[in-house]
């Protein structure tokens, strides 16, 4: 492999030799041919997605890397040629999509024959995706990102955008026919506006019955009274009844 092959735009490639005959390449170099200001940038790619990287498309190597206090050994992420398209899948950058196609033109020399690139859904068909999404979630009662997820799991994809031509029809069948749980939503403003609600008639029943057992208090209060008021008058006539002459 010539030097040119391993230039991409203004950045120029250090492969890091390995014992499998593949080409590495070091993810700060990526970071700057996908047009990233950050040097970390395609670690953090990487970070967010490394479930669907494998051994044999990123690793770790040990490298002599020059700091400010001088050249220290630090370890470094590599990709080979697959795991450097994977990560341009991510990549939202203007050059990502003809850095795409550069590593497949490398990955062309390498292997001495085509490259098959499936081709994925058209501009329509991903609108069709999500047609069939949104009416799937106005007949179910279901969250669009359940749905979503369902898909991505089922054809293995990162992104709906990412499904293969060939999957659009199975797509559009499992998207109206899959079996999903409904779980219910939670909605906390609703639960705390409830709770205040009962918490008012609550405060509204005890000044209701704190009110009442004021009345209560002052009829026993009143009551007593009439019953004082009543033995003092009887026990006044029964006076006067005795002190009247008896009636011949």
């Amino acid at each position: 492999m010539n030097s040119l092959a391993l230039s991409f735009n203004d950045v120029t490639f250090n492969p890091v030799a390995q014992n499998d005959g593949q080409i590495w390449l070091t993810s700060t170099e990526l970071a700057k041919a996908l047009g990233y200001a950050e040097t970390d940038s395609v670690s953090k790619i990487y970070n967010r997605n490394k479930d669907e990287f494998t051994g044999n498309m990123t690793t770790t190597v040990k490298m002599g890397v020059v700091r400010k206090t001088g050249k220290v050994t630090m370890s470094v992420r590599v990709f080979s040629l697959r795991g450097c398209h994977l990560l341009a899948m991510f990549a939202k950058t203007e050059v990502a999509k003809q850095f795409r196609k550069w590593v497949l033109d490398i990955l062309d020399k390498e292997v001495g024959q085509p490259v098959m690139v499936r081709p994925t859904i058209s501009i329509e068909q991903q609108k069709a995706i999500r047609t069939a999404i949104a009416k799937r979630c106005q007949q179910n009662s279901l969250h669009y990102q359940t749905i979503y997820n369902a898909l991505y799991e089922q054809f293995n994809i990162p992104r709906y955008t990412e499904l293969l031509a060939m999957d659009f029809e199975k797509a559009i069948k499992f998207i109206s026919s899959v079996q999903l749980e409904i779980k219910p939503e939670i909605n906390i403003e609703h639960i705390h506006a409830m709770y205040a609600l009962g918490m008012n008639k609550t405060n509204e029943n005890y000044d209701l019955l704190n009110k009442l057992q004021r009345i209560i208090n002052d009829l026993d209060y009143f009551t007593g009274l009439v019953r004082k008021n009543t033995a003092t008058q009887r026990s006044a006539f029964e006076s006067i009844r005795h002190q009247m002459p008896a009636l011949s």
